[in-house]
């Protein structure tokens, strides 16, 4: 293939949070980070073009069709002539703003990619040379439909999480409210056992999803989320198509019972893949069989510092090498609806 860069989608930012571009497109399925490949290997590449707004650059010179990303209110004038689309941006401080605002961006690229598939692929990672004015083009990769099939739809979601759980969770589950038709996830929180029962009843309760303590030989269902007991370790494991849930009495790893370490090594003998996700908390656990899980094809996500209540659980992960994607806790759920989405 030859080096030369066909138009790709641009990005431009309006009277926005200039640094959080990157990851209001990775809530919506995209990941920032670029990875090799081309359109018959099922890679797409996205170059956003960020503009810092207002720019003394017409629009009609960007190297790409351009959507432009606007705060409510913004005074656009006759610049939305010049541009493929626009999408106001979300009010950053409800959950439920980002969900809908990020699965209507995610449709927005993925259709535009549909469309034009031919102006979206990028051949031999050459780079687009930004006009002056622009401030850089940083390309932003994400697998196409072609990719999304062959990784498959997600069978499972896991999540582990520690100090500051309880809380963390119920941001996470509020941001899933609604969201339809999810993998079943099964999460290991470090709490002790007098309190599970009750934390399951709260999140059900205050956020509408359907959160179940995960008894023993229990089936997994799609929409539901499960909760280990305070006292045994759980896994996965299968049975014919479908999933259960298993208590496992061996004792405490590192002085946790549950051990996320138990959970996600318990997924390496699945068939598939899913996703992992680590949440705030102190120490390591978890974090090799997240990294094995990763080298799987498994999807990961950690929780960024600025969110965590103890960055230690996702920073060990980090280090490991086994985080593949790092959110704020606000963005995991938006980010985990988009990609089950993409990949149904």
């Amino acid at each position: 293939m030859g080096s030369a860069v066909q138009p790709s989608v641009g990005l431009v930012v309006a009277g926005a949070d200039f640094a959080m571009l990157a990851e209001w497109v990775a809530a919506a399925g995209f990941d920032p980070v670029r990875v090799g490949g081309d359109a018959a290997h099922g890679q797409l590449e996205v170059c956003a073009t960020l503009v810092r707004w207002p720019v003394d650059v017409s629009l009609a010179e960007l190297p790409q069709p351009v959507i432009l990303m606007y705060e409510q209110g913004a005074e656009l004038g006759g610049v939305v002539g010049s541009v493929a689309n626009t999408l106001e941006l979300p009010d950053r401080r409800e959950v439920s703003s980002l969900l809908a605002w990020s699965s209507q961006l995610g449709e927005m690229l993925w259709g535009f990619a549909r469309e034009h598939s031919v102006a979206l692929v990028s051949s031999g990672g050459a780079e687009v040379s930004p006009p002056a004015g622009v401030v850089a083009s940083v390309p932003i990769t994400a697998p196409v439909d072609l990719a999304a099939r062959v990784r498959g739809r997600p069978r499972v979601i896991v999540l582990g999480v520690s100090t500051g759980g309880p809380a963390s969770l119920r941001v996470f589950f509020e941001g899933l409210s609604g969201a339809g038709d999810l993998p079943p996830i099964v999460i290991v929180q470090h709490i002790p056992p007098a309190y599970v029962k009750d934390l399951v009843a709260r999140l059900s309760d205050q956020t509408g999803y359907d959160v179940r303590f995960a008894d023993d030989n229990t089936r997994l269902r799609p929409g539901v989320a499960y909760m280990a007991p305070g006292d045994v370790h759980v896994r996965v494991r299968p049975c014919a198509d479908d999933l259960y849930v298993s208590w496992d009495d061996q004792p405490p790893i590192r002085g946790h019972c549950p051990a996320v370490d138990v959970l996600f090594e318990s997924c390496l003998r699945l068939d598939g893949h899913g996703v992992a996700v680590m949440m705030t908390g102190m120490g390591r656990d978890g974090a090799t069989p997240m990294l094995a899980l990763r080298r799987r094809g498994w999807a990961t996500v950690g929780q960024d510092e600025a969110t965590c209540t103890i960055y230690g659980m996702p920073a060990a992960a980090k280090e490991a090498g086994a985080i593949e994607r790092e959110l704020s806790l606000s963005q995991i759920a938006p980010w985990l609806v988009s990609y089950c989405r993409r990949t149904r």
